[in-house]
């Protein structure tokens, strides 16, 4: 099992698309722009960004702000294939 600082990672897998939608917008874009990169509507990038959040506090990892968001792609070693 992978471990990231420490701790089992990922307590609950990101599905790919909750990770493509994470990236970008942890990238700085915004919730809108991000919807529109992955053809789905705000909402849905939205339900994928609270589901992400939500598996974090699970983790005992909270992220509450898109900063912190971007914070944990650094942690974990999800930017993508440069990390």
């Amino acid at each position: 099992m992978l471990t990231i600082q420490g701790r089992p990672w990922p307590p609950q897998p990101l599905a790919p698309r909750e990770l493509q939608v994470l990236r970008d917008y942890a990238s700085g874009l915004t919730l809108k722009a991000t919807a529109r990169r992955a053809a789905i509507s705000p909402h849905t990038a939205k339900y994928y960004l609270d589901r992400v959040k939500e598996k974090y506090r699970d983790a005992r990892r909270p992220a509450y702000t898109k900063t912190d968001l971007a914070h944990r792609v650094r942690e974990d070693g999800l930017g993508g294939p440069d990390g």
